[in-house]
């Protein structure tokens, strides 16, 4: 089955008030949007390579010194978040090493990356058409820093799976 097939089958299950559903994976970012009983009615997914997504996030958390599961919360503390411009991992790991060498704080340096790809989404949002509230799957969504940012960024409700959002294709499969 297709991936957006899967994820929406999964969603209607688990969340069936949600219109849309947001998949943020290893390598891909995507809305999809929920059709009658769990079909897809429409989809959209990222253009540019791997920004946004899960490798993205450990590309970051190498570069930081800091395991995957501690820069969500770690980004919570942060009281400035930091600017990230770069649309490509290379380039946005490149900012994150001057963040360091200039001496900033590894939560600021999270809190703007975590800010970053929430804009990115809230940009392909737009596009897709945002519709509250938003089912949030995919192995991202366990990142704290980045569902705050996302909740901070769409301004909708956002629910996350009871059971492990990377699971949800597999469920809908």
């Amino acid at each position: 089955f297709p991936v957006p097939l899967c994820v929406a089958r999964a969603v209607y299950h688990l969340h069936p008030e949600a219109p849309l559903a947001l998949d943020i994976g290893g390598l891909i970012t995507r809305f999809i949007r929920i059709g009658n009983k769990g079909t897809v009615a429409d989809y959209l997914e990222n253009e540019r390579c791997a920004s946004g997504s899960g490798r993205f996030l450990e590309t970051i958390a190498e570069a930081l010194e800091v395991s995957l599961e501690q820069i969500g919360p770690l980004s919570l503390t942060s009281q400035r978040p930091l600017p990230l411009t770069g649309q490509c991992v290379v380039f946005a790991e490149s900012e994150v090493v001057n963040h360091v060498n200039a001496g900033e704080q590894p939560a600021d340096i999270l809190a703007g990356v975590h800010r970053s790809i929430a804009e990115r989404v809230h940009a392909l949002a737009m596009r897709v058409g945002l519709q509250p509230p938003v089912a949030v799957c995919g192995g991202v969504a366990r990142n704290s820093g980045v569902v705050y940012f996302l909740q901070q960024t769409l301004g909708v409700p956002l629910l996350i799976p009871d059971c492990d959002p990377r699971l949800v294709g597999a469920l809908g499969a």
